[in-house]
């Protein structure tokens, strides 16, 4: 899912882009990283502001994982990228923190509800403070945690991994 300049997640091109997928074989891991991060004052948010940040972030994670999850079924892993602001706040990003942490909750009930299914659903939450070589230090370290959970037994769900990287 591209957004660009914060681009609404499109139903249409979600369903087309899974369809492709299915047409050459199952899809057994979804990992939702889209989001779309502007910086604003609160009071400077708009709706529209507001709802493409929640329509990158929030809905397309939901669309990803609804047109996947014919093929998730059973076995499959959705890994949810959630970062400091779902967990921490971000004062000037109150609209990305809260569509982080309806990410969250998407990631919780989704792991309660597809459970019985053999899907397992968690998250990582990457919180960033560091530059050249320790970026891709950190980098390396996300990505070992999200390969992991593609892996980890189906019990293995509804879990947060923290990967807080500080340049020390």
């Amino acid at each position: 899912l591209e957004h660009g300049r914060g681009d609404v997640a499109d139903a249409a091109s979600v369903r087309g882009m899974f369809d492709g997928i299915a047409h050459h074989g199952r899809v057994r891991v979804v990992v939702n990283n889209a989001s779309y991060r502007p910086r604003s004052p609160f009071a400077d948010i708009t709706e529209e502001d507001w709802h493409a940040v929640h329509s990158v972030t929030l809905d397309g994670a939901f669309l990803c994982i609804r047109n996947a999850l014919p093929t998730l079924v059973p076995g499959g892993r959705v890994v949810n990228i959630l970062g400091r602001n779902a967990l921490d706040g971000d004062p000037k990003r109150v609209h990305v923190s809260s569509a982080k942490y309806g990410l969250l909750g998407l990631t919780r009930a989704l792991s309660a509800s597809l459970r019985a299914d053999g899907v397992a659903v968690n998250a990582v939450s990457p919180g960033i403070e560091c530059a050249g070589i320790d970026l891709d230090r950190c980098r390396d370290e996300i990505a070992e945690q999200v390969a992991r959970l593609t892996v980890e037994p189906t019990e293995v769900t509804g879990t947060v991994v923290r990967v807080d990287c500080d340049g020390s």
